[in-house]
Order: structure tokens, then sequence, then C-alpha cells
């Protein structure tokens, strides 16, 4: 009898609601995928009436909580995270790495690989906006209005590979963002314990292939790579291929 599929579970990148990965989170659902997309409380937190977060500590305790739910039941689970994400979810993941999860011979499942999106991977200490000297990557397409950020023309940014009718649909999916979360200091790589796939996606217009590139650079033997050509919401412009790399972190053979 084989395994069970394990959980894929879903981190989103900054400013947008998980409504936006349904495109994946639907195509993998007819192969028999469980998946669980993860709302990070830094993002909207002004629609839920809830004051701004100060760090991104609440991201991480958020994918944590959805991870524990599946791991409680003996679950293995996937980790997806897009752009911001790759920060937050290398956090979350410190001690539920299958290996740490059955470590003590009573608890069974676990986080068993990482797929990072496009995503932003920093050293230990850094932090996101630590690169530009704490002010936005790209200060010229980001609003600051007390302590939350919002994102403006975002169609060459973040769909420049979409159809005008899927970049309509997406930014149905952006929110606010608590910017103080993007100064929090990395202090997990989880990539160096666990199987991690780094999808490069050449058209990125946010997280410009050549960072990519240097990220994967940097530790080439802790990545698995793959390669489209999307943009930077691979989830929206190549769903099939994003599957497939997903799939395959999950252990099937494509």
């Amino acid at each position: 009898m084989s395994s069970p599929k394990p959980t894929i579970a879903f981190s989103p990148g900054a400013w947008h609601d998980p409504a936006c990965l349904q495109p994946i989170t639907s195509i993998l659902s007819s192969h028999g995928y469980k998946t669980h997309p993860v709302s990070l409380p830094s993002i909207g937190c002004d629609l839920r009436g809830e004051p701004p977060p100060q760090s991104w500590d609440v991201d991480v305790d958020a994918i944590r909580a959805a991870l524990l739910s599946h791991l409680y039941q003996g679950e293995d689970v996937v980790l997806v995270v897009h752009s911001y994400s790759g920060t937050v979810g290398s956090e979350a993941v410190r001690g539920l790495t299958k290996k740490d999860w059955e470590g003590s011979g009573v608890r069974r499942g676990g986080v068993v690989a990482m797929v990072y999106m496009c995503a932003v991977v920093i050293p230990l200490g850094a932090w996101v906006w630590q690169r530009n000297g704490g002010k936005p990557l790209q200060a010229e397409r980001t609003i600051i209005e007390g302590d939350l950020s919002y994102v403006r023309d975002t169609e060459p940014w973040f769909y420049n590979e979409c159809s005008l009718e899927l970049q309509a649909e997406a930014k149905k999916h952006l929110r606010s963002h608590a910017w103080k979360a993007f100064m929090s200091p990395l202090t997990y790589e989880a990539f160096r314990h666990l199987p991690s796939t780094y999808l490069m996606c050449e058209n990125d217009q946010a997280v410009k292939i050549e960072i990519q590139e240097a990220i994967v650079a940097a530790n080439p033997e802790c990545w698995k790579i793959e390669r489209c050509d999307g943009d930077h919401s691979p989830f929206l412009s190549r769903p099939e291929f994003t599957v497939g790399v997903i799939r395959k972190a999950a252990g099937e053979k494509l």
C-alpha cells in the first residue's frame, strides 16, 4: 500500500491574500492533494480592524500553527513559500522537520520538503529591507502610510506574464502589509535542514533573476533547481509547471 500524499501548505508573498493561490491549489486538489493556504496576520490587518504588527513574529506563528495542525495528525507536509514568505516560512519550520518531529520516536509526520517560488532568501541576522537601508526595495511602487505599506503599478511588477484578465483578478487579492514585518532578523535557514527546491522565474520583475541566481549560487549544495519563463507570480502565469514542481517535491516521479 502506497504512503499517503503529503499535505501542501502555502504561505503567500507580501501584500497578497492567499486566495491568489487558487489556480494551483485547485489543480493540486485534482491530483489528490490536501492543501492549506495560510493567511498572514501582517497582511490586510486594517480590513480586520487589527493594529499593524510590529514584527513578523505573528506571521511565523500563523504558519507554524498551520503546520502543527497537520503534524499533530501524523501527516507529512510540504511547505510552499512565495517571495516574502521565504523568510517567515523558514522561521516557522524550526523544530518541525520530519527528522526533528519524529526524533522522540513517539510522533509521526513532519515537514518533509520546502518549495521556494522566486522567494526572498536572506542570511542569518539579515532582514528583508536591509539591503536598501530600511526602505522599500521598490520605493517608487510602495506607499507608506503610518505602519502600513501598499503597492501600486503592480501589473509590470508582479504579473507581467499574465493576461489582462488574470492581472485584473490578481489585483483583487492585494492588501496592505505592515511594513515592520520586513525589519525582523532571520534566525533559521530551513533550506539547510530539509530538501528544498527553488523555482526560478526568468521574467520576474520583483525578485530579478540575477537575485534568484545569486541566492542559489550562495549555497548550491542545498538546492534542487527548477526554472521557467514565468513572472513573479508563477502560480498565475505558469500554474501547470508550478504544480509539477510541487508534485516532484512531494515525492512524485513526473
